[in-house]
């Protein structure tokens, strides 16, 4: 009996197990696509394919695994050495799986570059996954060129299915692991900061962005100094993916925030206006700095250049956008409501939250604008686990 299309003891509906879960090995295949894709446009959105479709192979891997092992004990046949190298074949999947899924659930560029694509591009024995005819005992189970042009057609269909149904495991698993970021309250910290939930979704045209405390949203404001220098500034902040130049600056400036800000010593509103005495948003492009007490600043803008700016930056020498989103405070939340066609890159991106305080540099030099006390970032580490939704 030639062992190479074994009737399947393993069935649901007449149907082959095995034969119905063959295609998803091809989720390996794809995520190697997605990290040649991460690879060459560093777009976040790839890396979550990547991180998802290992995942998706290496699940139904082991199904279709089991399945086999069920056929194995059940069929004496199987267990001949032709049966044997059908197995070790179908034995393949879950290890490929094993291999990878370690490697993509990493985060960001390591996740890729190298060890991803290496892995990816020396996934061993694909070809045998998508043949419906995977072995031939002797030359007389060649098939006729009739035979070959239906397998052909049936490959084709498998491979077609295989991509369908992997495709759609990874946006599934994507999906799930999409969600806002909860944390514990944390009575060190004072009640109006203490983030317990931030979220950014989109619903319509809109992304609306959000915080959670344990107290009242705003009702923390800091102290008038009654000068520029020096002078305190209180935060609810959302870091995010986004690049630079998709909030209106030169590309890849630093880390892209939107900021909700207090400070009553200054106004930094577009075009000359005032907005010392009321919470109001910013975007603000931050960079480590050790000279700051948070580790972060506000980049500066170095004397005598001209770097591109948004229209409506109010003039200070950071990179720093005073858009006036309407923002609104309710409770224990605080929202910020942006038009998606302002912020075209925010589907899908990663985001954390944050708050701080920022103090103005004494000496007004560089650092001119430091974040000076953090009180309380959602993550933890800043490592941005929230991805954008729409909205439920």
């Amino acid at each position: 009996m030639n062992v190479a299309n074994p009737p399947s003891t393993s069935r649901v509906a007449r149907h082959s197990i095995q034969a119905i879960l063959v295609p998803f090995p091809l989720a390996f295949t794809l995520a190697l696509l997605t990290d040649i894709a991460i690879w060459q446009t560093a777009d976040i959105m790839w890396q979550n394919f990547s991180a998802r479709l290992p995942l998706a192979g290496l699940i139904f891997g082991i199904v279709t695994a089991i399945a086999g092992a069920v056929d194995f004990l059940l069929r004496p046949d199987l267990r001949a050495p032709a049966g044997l190298a059908l197995c070790d074949r179908q034995g393949d999947r879950p290890g490929v799986g094993r291999r990878q899924q370690p490697v993509h659930a990493r985060d960001g560029w390591t996740a890729v570059v190298p060890y991803g694509l290496k892995n990816g591009a020396l996934q061993p024995r694909l070809r045998p996954w998508l043949s419906p005819r995977t072995r031939f005992s002797n030359d007389s189970d060649r098939p006729s060129r009739h035979r070959r042009k239906k397998e052909t057609i049936e490959m084709i269909r498998r491979f077609a299915a295989g991509a369908l149904l992997a495709g759609t495991a990874s946006l599934w698993l994507n999906a799930a692991a999409a969600h806002s970021i909860k944390v514990e309250p944390n009575e060190a910290v004072e009640a109006s900061f203490d983030i317990v939930e931030t979220t950014i979704v989109t619903k319509d045209d809109m992304a609306i962005f959000t915080s959670r405390v344990r107290g009242e949203a705003g009702a923390e404001k800091p102290a008038a100094t009654g000068k520029f220098e020096g002078s305190d500034v209180y935060a609810y902040v959302w870091p995010t993916s986004l690049n630079s130049s998709e909030i209106g600056f030169d590309k890849d400036r630093g880390i892209v925030a939107l900021a909700v800000t207090f400070h009553p010593d200054f106004d930094d509103a577009a075009k000359g206006g005032k907005n010392r005495d009321v919470w109001h948003p910013h975007w603000v492009v931050l960079a480590e700095d050790k000279a700051c007490g948070g580790g972060l600043k506000v980049i500066d803008i170095p004397e005598g250049t001209k770097p591109k700016v948004p229209e409506t930056w109010p003039g200070v020498p950071l990179l720093i956008d005073s858009p006036e989103f309407p923002t609104t405070f309710k409770g224990d939340a605080v929202d910020v409501t942006i038009p998606l066609s302002l912020i075209g890159g925010i589907a899908g991106a990663s985001y954390d939250g944050v708050t701080a305080g920022l103090r103005v540099n004494g000496n007004l030099h560089a650092p001119l604008l430091c974040v000076n006390n953090v009180f309380k970032v959602a993550s933890g580490d800043l490592s941005l686990p929230g991805k954008v939704t729409p909205a439920k």
